[in-house]
This record gives C-alpha cells, sequence and structure tokens, in this order.
C-alpha cells in the first residue's frame, strides 16, 4: 500500500509510518498548501491513499462528488498525544484491513467503513 499524508499529520507520524516499511508521501514536504482537491488529485495520479485528520474530504467525496478509487482514512483522535497518534494510525495501517476503495474513519473505539 502507499500513502499520502495531508499536512496535518503530524511528521513524527509520518516517519512511523516510513519506519515500519509503508510507502508514504508527506503533501507538506512534496507540495505545501496544497487545496484538497489538489491531494486527491495527486493522490488518484500515484495510486495513494489518503490518510488525513481532516473532516473536509468526506465532504469532497460525498457532498462535492470528487471521486478517489484510492481510498481515504480519516483519524478522528482528537486528545492524543503525537505519539499515541502514531501508535492508532500504525495499528491501523497492520490491521489488514482493505482500504483501497474506502472511505475509513478511524475513532479512539472504531473503525467504520464506507465503499467510496
Amino acid at each position: 500500500m502507499k500513502f499520502l499524508a495531508d499536512e496535518n499529520i503530524p511528521r513524527k507520524v509520518v516517519d512511523l509510518i516510513s519506519e515500519h516499511g509503508y510507502d508514504i508521501q508527506w503533501i507538506k514536504a512534496i507540495s505545501p498548501k496544497s487545496s484538497d482537491d489538489r491531494i486527491l488529485s495527486l493522490a488518484e495520479a500515484d495510486e495513494r491513499i489518503i490518510l488525513t485528520f481532516d473532516m473536509h474530504f468526506g465532504q469532497l467525496v460525498y457532498e462535492k462528488k470528487l471521486l478517489t478509487k484510492q481510498g481515504i482514512i480519516y483519524f478522528r483522535l482528537n486528545g492524543l498525544s503525537p505519539s499515541m497518534m502514531a501508535e492508532a494510525v500504525i495499528e491501523t495501517l497492520n490491521s489488514k484491513m482493505i482500504f483501497s476503495g474506502y472511505f475509513t474513519v478511524v475513532t479512539k473505539t472504531r473503525i467504520r467503513q464506507t465503499r467510496l
């Protein structure tokens, strides 16, 4: 799996994902201040699943009908330290779930998926 981390994903989380062997790019490093539309385009072009803490990606996909085949993982992990966020993200990615083609919402207590 290949991932594209939104700017709001802390560097510590991006680094840990990379250390666990995942192919990840960080918007803040490759195309800072990109619009959400642009991030969707970049992910689609490079076949990457978007990782974000930004709920607006759901609005783009479901209200504006901007589609992606790759998938989006929206982490709703408010109140967690960067270390705890990193652990939750890695645990999710290691879960063997299929993320491609799904809008996935991860909270502290559950994971919910909707087909794109």
